[in-house]
């Protein structure tokens, strides 16, 4: 049996990628954020967790705000080709 105490969700990915099963099952809400985060056909029995759960509220918010600015520009930098 291996053992790890990370932190990082892309190495704890690239362990069960490999030949790591989740072990201690009880600890629902971490795997249920893994879950979230890599979607890893190993944690099928666990349900994915919303982002205010993982995440702070600013985060999310600015977010939302950085992708509504990326596609309000993305179409006036097509309209503006359009209309060359």
């Amino acid at each position: 049996m291996l053992h790890t105490q990370t932190t990082i969700w892309l190495a704890a990915k690239l362990y069960l990628d490999a030949v790591f099963e989740p072990l201690n099952i009880d600890e629902k809400t971490v795997w249920r954020i893994l879950k979230t985060l890599t979607n890893h056909d190993k944690l099928s029995d666990f349900e994915r967790i919303n982002d205010e759960a993982i995440y702070d509220k600013r985060n999310i918010k600015t977010e939302k705000h950085y992708m509504t600015f990326i596609k309000q520009m993305i179409s006036i930098i097509l309209y503006g080709i359009r209309m060359v």
